[in-house]
């Protein structure tokens, strides 16, 4: 299995278009994954508007 992209995870994150379950669907992981990520590297869905 390959490794999640991370890069492209966070972009999708940060522009806010994609439900967090979209997201993760196109990315083979879960939403929690995803929660997880975002709360650690303290993303924020305002910083690419």
């Amino acid at each position: 299995m390959a490794k999640p992209d991370w890069e492209a995870i966070e972009s999708a994150y940060r522009a806010g278009l994609l439900s967090l379950r979209e997201i993760a669907s196109q990315h083979g992981i879960s939403e929690g994954a995803i929660r997880k990520r975002a709360n650690r590297d303290e993303w924020d869905k305002r910083l690419s508007r």
